[in-house]
């Protein structure tokens, strides 16, 4: 907060948008069929007027939030807190066999 502070005394006209982005990564830990309505009313009711970030946000919508979407919530969501969401065991399994 003390670099978003000083930020903005040295900066007025400055707008921060970092946080908004950040919070977006906790959509993995919902529930899928709950995503697409927190996006929607907690994330896009709370957003800025920012270019850039419409692309972004435009970008999720299309490509993961929309039940329609190639890669829906149901894809990669999950009420979990499960570090365990990589394919590295994949990976490994794969790498012992190739050797």
């Amino acid at each position: 907060m003390a670099i978003h502070k000083a930020v903005e005394i040295v900066w007025p006209n400055v707008e921060i948008v970092g946080q908004w982005i950040r919070h977006t990564f906790g959509l993995l830990f919902l529930d899928p069929h709950e995503v697409s309505e927190c996006f929607v009313n907690d994330f896009m009711s709370d957003c800025s007027d920012n270019e850039r970030l419409k692309k972004y946000y435009d970008y999720l919508t299309d490509n993961f939030i929309n039940e329609e979407s190639l890669l829906p919530p149901q894809y990669w969501a999950a009420v979990s807190v499960s570090l365990v969401r990589t394919t590295n065991a994949c990976e490994s399994f794969h790498s012992f066999f190739n050797q």
